[in-house]
């Protein structure tokens, strides 16, 4: 089995490095949140005047979303999700999923909803239910990655994680969503970095603008699993 990584030249992370004080609820989860653009990240999370910290070497990360939404990549979804399931991260639930296309974000939107009720009064008379079978976030995966209790929440790329750290978290320094770089949308690339990565980083004054930091980060060669962890 090989999963797709990408390599990037530097990232950039703002704030303290000290995971134990970041917020709750990260989109990042239990890593420590990095950006590939740091500029848009400052004005998105309004983080205007913390510390800036770069990363001193190239690294490699797994690129989550190709790994989760990817057909090329969906033997390792298949294997996520039965490693969720087994290891209590995930579990199996039905609720109603509310659908429909968002103009600005010019992408297929989704929310889920346990009760028919509250999926009719957020779905109005332009968005369309469906009644669905979930995989969805266990208590335990929530409190994991430090999120705060929700009624429905997918939690597959919290789970998809800590199946990364388990079967390369040797070989990769965290994982990297190739999100769409549009500030206006609150939109950009961002990563995350396992404990044995922290120490890449350093204390900078200042980082280029994000044209230059996303010229860094690329796409790279994929990591065997079935190969004690090559590069194939």
């Amino acid at each position: 089995m090989k999963i797709p990584l990408v390599r990037a030249e530097k990232l950039w992370h703002l704030g303290s490095i000290d995971v134990a004080n970041a917020a709750m609820d990260s989109q990042e989860g239990n890593l420590l949140s990095v950006s590939a653009c740091p500029e848009a990240w400052s004005s998105i999370c309004r983080l205007g005047g913390r510390d800036v910290h770069e990363t001193t070497k190239a690294l490699l990360l797994v690129d989550l979303l190709a790994l989760l939404f990817d057909e090329k990549w969906a033997s390792n979804r298949r294997a996520i999700e039965s490693y969720g399931l087994s290891k209590g991260l995930l579990e199996w639930t039905s609720g109603y999923e509310v659908t429909w296309f968002d103009d600005e974000m010019e992408s297929n939107m989704r929310m889920l909803f346990s009760d028919l009720e509250s999926a009719e009064e957020e779905a109005e008379d332009w968005k369309n239910i469906a009644q669905v079978d979930l995989l969805v976030a266990t208590p335990y995966l929530l409190e994991l990655h430090r999120q705060r209790p929700r009624e429905l929440s997918e939690g597959i790329e919290f789970a998809a994680i800590e199946w990364v750290r388990e079967v390369a978290g040797r070989s990769v320094a965290g994982v990297y969503w190739d999100e769409r770089h549009d500030p206006l949308i609150y939109s950009s690339p961002r990563g995350g970095l396992f404990p044995h990565a922290y120490a890449s980083l350093v204390k900078v004054d200042s980082y280029p603008d994000d044209e230059v930091c996303l010229s860094m980060i690329q796409a790279t060669k994929s990591l065997d699993l079935d190969d004690g962890y090559g590069l194939g």
